[in-house]
């Protein structure tokens, strides 16, 4: 691989990743990170920032129903 063509995959994969991290949703910043090599989930905007991992963010898709009664 050149040069050349090494810098232009690195800015590939730079605008791949910038995509993946935030994406607004109606005022919600959601951010993707890691977290000691572990994949994180970071929500911030309309409340204080909240982070969590796999664990908890399955915690959350099982209990969303009841979340989502709770939030209205």
């Amino acid at each position: 691989m050149t040069e050349s063509e090494m810098l232009a995959r690195i800015e590939a994969l730079q605008k791949e990743n910038n995509a993946l991290k935030v994406r607004p949703t109606s005022g919600v910043v959601v951010e993707f990170g890691e977290y000691k090599g572990q994949p994180v989930m970071k929500i911030s905007g309309m409340c204080p920032p909240l982070a969590f991992g796999k664990a908890k963010a399955r915690a959350i898709v099982a209990a969303f129903e009841d979340i989502k009664k709770f939030a209205q």
